[in-house]
């Protein structure tokens, strides 16, 4: 059964006839629309020149060890983050080649996220229900994005294992359901501490339910990426084919012995080039995701040419610079090319 639609604003059968008429009629664009239908848009879109005009030798090279993969899952911050981590490992082991667990470090940061929205909820007890602050918190309280201070203050509080003593599982690769059944979960904690607050509940006793519903966030992530280890052997023959054992090792002891990587040697610098940031100044972002009582690692605002120039230091001096960019919009991940050209 039809309905009638008319009036001024509508938009009537006839003009979308018309519409149709004209991609019916435009041989260009069927041709447009078979590749992009069969093949998808990136394929389709693709600038071969740029590919091909690219070349994978620099003037700036550092030896970097085996390609690490994040999978499905939004983790690249923390992929990165240990990399760099993995290099001084690797001379400090002397090996060849090595990895670090990316599920263990997950699994507190997941934690983290959530102990750090639950804060907020109770911080903003007071805002309306519908303000946007309060709408923002509840949108995703534990997305995979992250961070240079998230990961720093997650490997100083939690350590690093190898990634054999922590091994990526269904749902590390592929983060969407267990993203999904956490933000659902705090969303609705969120909400009944809100209602508890209105209720007249006191603040220690809210503290007290935010306490229970971290115990049950620990054990939904125990089901989706396991149970992390506290301690473990670690075992390793280096280049010389000499065998080494160190049992018995907490993660943070592993970190200290064989990564002691130096983060305090290290600032966040940006490029951020809006009137209400001059550079030369620092800055924090409120409502970031943190570990809740590390240290704060404010960014630096520089123009760009100067953050060139210290990117290019850094490599010049032998150490990997950690960096994050959109580059969506101007890479294939198939030809692996980022240039704007694409």
């Amino acid at each position: 059964m039809g309905i009638e639609i008319g009036g001024r604003n509508a938009l009537l059968p006839e003009r979308i006839a018309q519409m149709k008429a004209k991609v019916t009629g435009d041989r260009h664009l069927r041709s447009m629309l078979n590749a992009v239908t069969k093949n998808g848009l990136e394929k389709v879109a693709l600038n071969r020149d740029a590919v091909v005009a690219m070349r994978d030798a620099f003037s700036q090279q550092l030896p970097s060890p085996s390609v690490t993969n994040q999978m499905k899952s939004g983790r690249c911050w923390m992929f990165a983050g240990l990399n760099v981590l993995r290099r001084a490992s690797l001379a400090r082991l002397k090996v060849e080649e090595f990895e670090l667990s990316q599920n263990y470090l997950t699994f507190f940061e997941k934690l983290e996220k959530a102990n750090g929205y639950l804060d907020d909820i109770l911080s903003t007890l007071r805002e309306p229900k519908d303000s946007r602050l309060v709408s923002w918190l509840l949108g995703a309280p534990v997305a995979d994005g992250g961070e240079w201070e998230l990961f720093a203050n997650l490997v100083l509080k939690y350590g690093v294992v190898p990634k054999w003593a922590m091994p990526e599982t269904h749902h590390s690769n592929d983060s969407n359901r267990m993203n999904y059944v956490l933000n659902l979960k705090l969303r609705e904690a969120g909400l009944r501490l809100r209602e508890a607050h209105a209720a007249g509940i006191p603040l220690g006793e809210l503290a007290r339910r935010k306490d229970d519903v971290l115990e049950e966030i620990y054990r939904i992530l125990a089901v989706f990426l396991g149970d992390p280890p506290s301690s473990f052997d670690f075992e390793y023959r280096d280049k010389d084919d000499t065998f080494h054992r160190d049992p018995g090792l907490s993660p943070q002891e592993f970190f200290e012995r064989y990564v002691g990587f130096d983060f305090d040697a290290y600032a966040n610098v940006v490029n951020v080039p809006t009137q209400d940031k001059p550079f030369g100044r620092t800055y924090v972002v409120s409502h970031l995701p943190v570990v809740r009582g590390g240290p704060s690692r404010p960014y630096l605002n520089v123009d760009i040419e100067t953050l060139r120039a210290l990117a290019l230091s850094q490599l010049q001096s032998g150490d990997c610079v950690y960096f994050g960019c959109d580059v969506v919009q101007m890479m294939d991940a198939e030809a692996g090319v980022l240039d704007e050209a694409l």
